[in-house]
């Protein structure tokens, strides 16, 4: 089940690079709240793909999952209660909002 493939770690450090400019520099209505979170996804399958070996439908599926507990932690207003939605890098890796539109990007 565990392996270290690393093939896709170009891909992964493509996406965390887009995904820093994104949180660090765009503030737009549509590329940060949607396409980021869309990203994130697509950076947490892609990490999973270097260290899981599972077929691609699981590594989809584990990746919305992950998605939709952040989503949940957001919605349940735990970055708050932390005090991570205050924290400038924390809120923009975890997020502090919870959107449902989030669960369908």
């Amino acid at each position: 089940m565990f392996h270290l493939n690393w093939r896709p770690l170009p891909a992964v450090i493509g996406i965390l690079a887009v995904e820093i400019y994104i949180g660090a520099c765009v503030r737009d209505a549509w590329v940060r709240p949607y396409a980021g979170d869309l990203l994130a996804v697509v950076l947490v399958y892609a990490t999973l793909r270097m260290v899981l070996a599972l077929p691609a439908p699981a590594l989809a599926t584990v990746s919305f999952l992950v998605g939709a507990i952040v989503e949940a932690i957001q919605y349940l207003g735990i970055p708050e209660i932390l005090g991570i939605a205050h924290h400038p890098l924390l809120a923009v890796v975890v997020g502090a909002t919870f959107q449902w539109e989030d669960l369908l990007a």
